[in-house]
């Protein structure tokens, strides 16, 4: 089942997202976070095979994409963000995992699955938070408009799992990212490069496969 929620983030901004539930409100949950200048839509054949599988899923537009175009009554649109701005968008993060917090969801059961700039984000809060158990990251830059990685991944745990995937020739800052990523993450962690993929979310379309991968991994993790 699908529904569109609405969350307002700790400084104002109005985030529009879409949730799938499972049978079961104890089930694990997933954060899905898009790419630039994606939107939520871009998880939507991934989020029905989340729900199949036994997870919660929310993806959001984050802030200046898709319907999330208010912050305290005013408009935004990312493509006019300064880095700070765009940085801003760790308090989406936040407000999507409080959103299943409030539904009795522990963070130990919540996963944060990226994609570019969402990935870097995604890394961003799992760093901050080591209840966070596994995170996959889906072509992640180094530096993605001040939103930066590689402090970041020394500050997990050996505890907290990481996916890292990119795509190839078409993606190749982020493979050159995801491998040097995987050699300072020591341990719990995995390493996809699709040489004939393209960036992010795009993966899917070439690799369609690797949803179940995801899936697999989390399952392993979650159940």
């Amino acid at each position: 089942m699908e529904n569109e929620v609405v969350l307002t983030t700790k400084d104002g901004v109005k985030l529009y997202g879409s949730y799938f539930q499972t049978g079961n409100p104890k089930d694990p949950a997933v954060v899905l976070l898009h790419m630039m200048p994606a939107d939520r839509k871009s998880w939507y054949e991934f989020q029905k095979k989340l729900k199949d599988a036994g997870f919660q899923s929310l993806a959001i537009d984050l802030r200046g994409h898709g319907k999330s175009l208010q912050k305290n009554d005013q408009e935004i649109d990312y493509k006019s963000f300064t880095d700070k701005e765009q940085q801003e968008k760790i308090f989406d993060v936040e407000a999507s995992v409080d959103f299943f917090e409030s539904k009795g969801i522990l963070k130990q059961d919540i996963s944060l699955v990226g994609a570019s700039i969402g990935a870097n984000l995604a890394l961003w809060y799992q760093s901050e938070n080591p209840e966070i158990k596994a995170s996959v990251l889906l072509s992640p830059g180094l530096d993605y408009r001040g939103v930066t990685t590689e402090d970041k991944i020394k500050k997990l745990s050996d505890d907290q799992f990481v996916l890292f995937a990119s795509g190839g020739d078409k993606d190749s800052y982020s493979r050159e990212t995801v491998k040097k990523l995987f050699e300072i993450k020591e341990a719990k962690k995995d390493l996809q490069i699709f040489e004939d993929a393209e960036h992010g979310t795009n993966i899917f379309k070439s690799h369609p496969e690797f949803e179940e991968y995801i899936i697999n991994k989390l399952k392993e993790i979650y159940k």
